[in-house]
Formats: C-alpha cells, structure tokens, sequence
C-alpha cells in the first residue's frame, strides 16, 4: 500500500482570547479534519479584516498612505511643516531662503549696511519681517554736488566733492595779499567761480582751447566733460565774445541747487608756473593790473566774489559783483 505524503502546518497561535486558550499550536494533517481549504482566507486570516491589508491596518487612516500620514497638514510637506518659512522666520537660525534670522538682525534701512566707503550706496533688498533682507552695496560713478563722493577722476567743477587743486587757494591768496598791500580789501573766495576758474584751465589744458589762430586765453572749448554742458567761443582781441566769458559762471553752475546767475569776469595767463610768477605777469600788463585794483573802468565794479586756478603753467582768476550764495570749502 502506498505511503501517502503528509503536509503538517505549524502555527503559533497568537490571539486576543485568554492566554490559556492560546497555549501550545496546532499540528494538523492537510487532509484531517477541521482543516478546511479556505482556512487561510477565512476570518482571522492574512488577508481578512485585521490583516495587513484591512481596516485598521497599514494602508488605513492613520497608516503611511492615510490622508493624515507622512503627507498630511502635519506632515514634512504641509502648510505647518519645516518648508514653511513663516515658521523659520524668526526661530534664530538662518536657513533656506533666509538672509537673516531674528528679524530684528535684518537690515531695514541703508544705514543698517553698516560703514560704507568712500563712494559706496546701499539699498535694501527683500523683507526684514521674512527674514529676507540683504544689502545691495553699489558704486557711485555719477557727479553729483554734496553727496559726499568724489567719482573717481572727478574735477571740482564737475562735483564740489572732489578736491580744489593745490594751487587753486594759494593764487587767491596771492591776489588778495596784493590788493591789501594797495589798500584794498580781500575779496571773498567763492565757490561758484573757483568752479569756472578750474573749468576753463582743465579746458585750456585738455582741449588746447587756447591755442587756435587768433584765439586768446579767454576762448572756451565746445567739448566739456561728460555730464557738463558750456558753449564754446573764440575769444578775440576785439572783445566780441565778451557774453562768452560774462555768462560762464551761470552755465559752469547751472545744475547746481543755487547757481551762480552773475557776470563773470577773467584774468589769465599761460607759461607761468607758480601763482606768484602769475601775479608779476599781471602786475606788468595795466589792463589786467586794473582788473585787480579796481582801477579804471574797473574802479565802478567792486568785486564780491573771485575764483582761482593755478595749474599745468596756466593761471585763472574770475571776479564777480555778486556775492556767492555757496560758502567756499
């Protein structure tokens, strides 16, 4: 007779009834009794209710798949989550979109920037209440009167900024020291014409303006520097360009807050080295000598203002009847 196969199932029984009736296992024969083709699919079983794939289970509220699990509103990725910046905002620590962190550490106004140099802007970019602030530090290329920046290359005419050249205060002085030593008085230095006087020997020296036929010390370029605007003579023996020189001083001051809007008159010389050497080639020439003493048709024209220029063997000085409404530096 042949041997038939057996197939035993070992179960270890884990339940919800009392302990006691769970003890031991089961060791039924496949083909015994009681041991039904359904069993594994009936209630109680892997896949039934209570198993892994009912409610309750993994796959239910509640389980990684549940509306309320890893994707939920409490979950990495929802409105409360750690990717909500208005939660980071404010927790001390700079992360993710965040230039700062508290917002009270955010920049909210230039002067937050922090000391600039010389010619440097800030602006603010972003939100200090999103922790989103930063500090855009720019600089500064364009003149402009007061702001404190001399652009680089910058002459005083073009932006009060920059500096007077060297010589420029000592030929006043040199032409005041000599009125007072005729018993005159010293003429108020003026910020307005030391602007024309610096002008018009930047433009004898850069664009040769001086030195066209018959075109004396007196004759203007048509080319001033970027962001300037003159008109440009050539000024003859004959004085017939006189308005030329006369309204130098309104257009050399013309975008400033308080322009210079007075006549302007000039001395010049070229070859002279030194604002002395200028004076003496002044004092030998009685048209000029005249100019400076107020002598001859110049005694009805008591100067109020004057400006100088001492550089590259060319002097300038400009008068003017009006006082300057610019205080001098």
């Amino acid at each position: 007779m042949k041997k038939r196969s057996k197939w035993y199932l070992w179960l270890s029984l884990v339940c919800l009834w009392p302990a006691a009736a769970c003890e031991g296992s089961i060791e039924q024969d496949l083909d015994a009794p009681g041991i039904h083709s359904d069993a594994l699919t009936e209630a109680g079983s892997l896949t039934e209710a209570g198993s892994l794939t009912e409610a309750g289970s993994l796959t239910e509220a509640g389980s990684l798949t549940d509306p309320d699990a890893l994707t939920g509103p409490d979950s990495l990725t929802g409105p409360d989550s750690l990717a909500d910046t208005g939660e980071l905002c404010g927790n001390g620590s700079v992360s993710g979109n965040e230039t700062c962190d508290p917002p009270s550490s955010c920049p909210a106004q230039p002067s937050d920037c922090g000391p600039l140099q010389n010619c440097q802007a800030a602006t603010i970019t972003g939100d200090p209440a999103q922790c989103t602030a930063a500090c855009t530090i720019t600089t500064i290329q364009a003149f402009a009167q007061g702001d404190g920046c001399c652009p680089a290359g910058g002459e005083y005419f073009q932006d009060d900024d920059c500096p007077v050249s060297d010589q420029a205060a000592s030929m006043c002085t040199v032409i005041n020291d000599y009125r007072v030593a005729h018993g005159l008085p010293a003429i108020p230095v003026s910020k307005s014409l030391t602007a024309v006087a610096e002008a018009h020997t930047w433009d004898h020296y850069i664009n040769n303006s001086d030195a066209a036929g018959n075109c004396n010390q007196h004759s203007w370029s048509s080319s001033p520097p970027s962001g300037m605007s003159w008109s440009g003579c050539c000024y003859t023996p004959d004085h017939a360009q006189a308005t030329c020189m006369w309204n130098k001083p309104g257009e050399i001051t013309a975008g400033w807050a308080t322009p210079y809007n007075s006549n302007g008159y000039e001395i010049s010389v070229k070859g002279a080295a030194t604002p002395s050497s200028c004076l003496n080639s002044w004092e030998g020439s009685p048209g000029h000598n005249d100019v400076i003493l107020n002598l001859g048709q110049w005694a009805s024209h008591p100067w109020a203002a004057v400006g100088c220029s001492a550089r590259w063997n060319r002097c300038n000085v400009w008068f003017g009847e009006l006082s300057d409404p610019n205080p001098y530096p």
